[in-house]
């Protein structure tokens, strides 16, 4: 038994087995059909009840609104009539609260309790109802104090309220006009405008919401319908598949097989055993092609010794570089008396010390610098997003690479190297070379071993 599976892992699909796969393919879908049409029943009936609630949040809003309104319509009328009845009615509705708090209570149980916005406009109305109370507390008590009103009589908040010394010396008229000011005023109004289009946003954001919970709500039955249409017709498809079974697992891998060749592309195993043992040979002699192609593209870019960029890669990105909008560095650097290296220790060691250099380059230099050798004992590095203020980076750079070179490492001895640097605002520039290059020299006129900055010595 165990050797015949192993055959027909070998060999490929059968093909009744295909067949019987898609019967069961068939049953599946319209098992997963039935369960997706009532999650989405399910899903739209809950749908329908958060849009009721939420309905039931605006109307809330307008409740809260209302009660702003009401108590601002009974300080102004008090203001203006100077009927103590009006008091009364302001702070049985301030002290009794119900429509106020029977909102907010509806808008955080009903609403988005997890929606930070709503939340923070809630919180911010509050804090302008606040402000608003205060200011007519105050206007209340201004009249109150005008009109001799016995202090006993006053709701306790009015009558804790206290005025200014300045305020109290106020005469009748000036004391109505204050609280005129303090309820018909622009600061007074700006508040009423800040706190009626806070429940506005919040009025706007949840009939947005109700909005797109309808609009998925159809989506969600638009899609059921849709989804059960393609379940039949890939249960129907499913059944005619039987017939065309063979000619799709032969013909079709066939004709696959031959449009990849000819294109030299990796082909997809498929189909019986002999079309299996075609694509393996093809695609592994594909993969060594492949690889070889990796080789020599890599080699014909990099220097053999090192594994940098060489030159004519170097003149390549250079060429490439000039389309380019971001700020560009250029270093150019040399291997300080590296003849006198080669002669006194041999090429192997002048080798080793121009690999040391390299790997100090790609080690200290980030990942999308690009350093080269461009010959002999020269090296470049072009440094792409960079500008002049960023100086202190390559100079960071260069001092660690020159710490480093000056211990002696196994059989390579102390080095350093010399540099210059150059600027260009955007791309790369052609004479960037020549200036580095300018900067280099001054380097090396200097004593060696260490960077100037083109320009610097103007």
């Amino acid at each position: 038994m165990q050797k015949r599976i192993l055959l027909a892992k070998e060999n490929g699909i059968r093909l009744k087995m295909v067949a019987y796969g898609i019967i069961v393919f068939a049953c599946a879908v319209l098992f997963f059909t039935l369960v997706g049409i009532f999650q989405v029943n399910k899903k739209y009936q809950s749908l329908l009840s958060v849009t009721e609630q939420n309905i039931n949040a605006v109307n809330a809003i307008d409740t809260l609104g209302n009660y702003s309104d009401y108590l601002t319509d009974q300080v102004r009328e008090y203001v203006i009539t100077m009927d103590f009845d009006y008091v009364e009615a302001y702070f049985e509705e301030i002290e009794n609260g119900y429509y106020k708090q029977h909102s907010l209570t509806v808008l955080g149980c009903q609403m988005f309790h997890d929606d930070q916005e709503v939340c923070d406009m809630l919180e911010r109305f509050s804090d302008l109802s606040d402000e608003m109370v205060e200011f007519e507390i105050h206007a209340m008590k201004l009249i109150a104090v005008r009109n001799g009103v016995d202090e006993k009589i006053l709701p306790k908040k009015l009558a804790a309220y206290e005025l200014t010394e300045e305020e109290l010396r106020f005469s009748e008229d000036e004391k109505i006009t204050a609280a005129y000011y303090l309820v018909f005023g622009k600061e007074y109004m700006a508040l009423r405008k800040e706190a009626d289009d806070t429940m506005s946003e919040v009025q706007s954001r949840i009939e947005s919401v109700t909005k797109s919970q309808r609009v998925a709500a159809s989506d969600q039955v638009l899609r059921s319908i849709r989804n059960q249409t393609i379940c039949l017709f890939l249960i129907f498809g499913a059944l005619i598949a039987i017939l065309l079974v063979f000619i799709i697992m032969v013909l079709r891998p066939l004709y696959a097989i031959e449009e990849s060749m000819k294109k030299q592309e990796r082909l997809k195993e498929a189909g019986p055993k002999e079309l299996r043992d075609l694509v393996k040979a093809y695609n592994h002699m594909c993969d060594l092609n492949a690889e070889s192609k990796v080789e020599l593209a890599h080699e014909a870019e990099h220097d053999a010794l090192t594994g940098l960029l060489n030159r004519g890669a170097f003149d390549k990105l250079t060429r490439y570089l000039q389309e380019s909008i971001e700020p560009t560095a250029l270093i150019l650097l040399d291997v300080d008396n590296f003849k006198g290296v080669n002669d006194t220790y041999g090429h192997q060691i002048g080798d080793e010390a121009l690999k040391r250099v390299s790997e100090l380059l790609k080690e200290h230099f980030r990942s999308n610098d690009y350093p080269a050798r461009t010959g002999g004992d020269e090296f470049a590095v072009i440094m792409t997003n960079i500008s002049p203020k960023e100086k202190d980076i390559i100079r960071s750079k260069l001092t660690a690479v020159n710490d480093s070179l000056s211990k002696a490492e196994g059989n390579v001895p102390k080095l350093s190297l010399s540099a210059g640097i150059a600027f260009a605002q955007i791309g790369y520039k052609p004479q960037l070379y020549k200036m580095a290059d300018e900067a280099l020299y001054k380097t090396k006129e200097n004593g060696k071993c260490g960077y100037t900055f083109y320009g610097d010595w103007k």
